[in-house]
């Protein structure tokens, strides 16, 4: 893995972000819009920015937009518990856009630290975008194969709440990662990658540079289930 210069900050409101970042430039270029850059060396005017990070509590603004869609009054934690990451990341076309997720409070440095990571590791990610920007649903947050945190939801046919309800769980690529038994897939859609004999870059396999990302910070694969395999999804838990 390329050597990981990461500035994560915390803050009272994020100076939210959306959209793309920049592609690979030059060097001078990289240079002159960004204050630090990385250099491929393997690759010509291949520079792009040090990976960054911001954390801030839920502002009221978005807890407002959270309301009755990834957040409800009965949910197992208050709103005060969590907070939301800006970071970078790579798309599938390699190109840095800016993504925001929530999580546990607790969790957050190490989740910035995490997607860190995979940033040096310009590991593909499609879209991360607050769930809330789904109403809510899981369902559709993982045909359109979004990453996503925190959603206080339960666990699918089951009154029991899903870690993510709780800010300790994070679902990567849902689409090209999705939940398997037997022979029922969810997403529905992403049936074609339950075969994880064809691994493309985004995919996620047993021992790869995304689960030890995981793995340095305490959080577990569902890839590694017995009955169940949860490609998508890491928990800080286990569960």
């Amino acid at each position: 893995m390329l050597y990981c210069f990461m500035l994560i900050t915390h803050a009272k409101t994020i100076d939210w972000k959306e959209g793309l970042l920049t592609q690979p430039l030059s060097k001078e270029t990289c240079e002159q819009q960004f204050q630090m850059c990385k250099c491929v060396a393997e690759k010509e005017n291949y520079c792009f920015p040090e990976y960054s990070a911001q954390i801030a509590p839920i502002s009221e603004e978005l807890k407002t937009k959270m309301m009755g869609k990834s957040f409800h009054e009965n949910c197992p934690v208050p709103v005060e518990d969590l907070s939301t990451i800006q970071l970078q990341y790579w798309n599938p076309e390699g190109e840095i856009y800016w993504g925001h997720i929530t999580v546990a409070s607790v969790q957050a440095d190490n989740v910035a630290k995490i997607f860190g990571e995979l940033y040096y590791e310009q590991f593909p990610i499609t879209s991360m975008k607050l769930i809330y920007e789904f109403k809510g649903s899981d369902d559709a947050s993982m045909r359109a194969n979004n990453t996503s945190g925190f959603n206080c939801r339960p666990i699918k046919n089951t009154s029991r709440w899903s870690h993510h309800s709780y800010g300790q769980a994070i679902d990567i690529n849902p689409l090209w990662n999705p939940w398997v038994r037997g022979n029922t897939v969810d997403p529905p859609e992403g049936k074609e990658f339950a075969d994880r004999s064809n691994l493309q870059p985004g995919m996620i396999k047993a021992g790869d540079a995304t689960v030890q990302a995981f793995e340095k910070y305490g959080w577990k694969w569902g890839g590694y289930w017995k009955k169940t395999k949860d490609y998508q999804h890491f928990s800080a838990t286990g569960r």
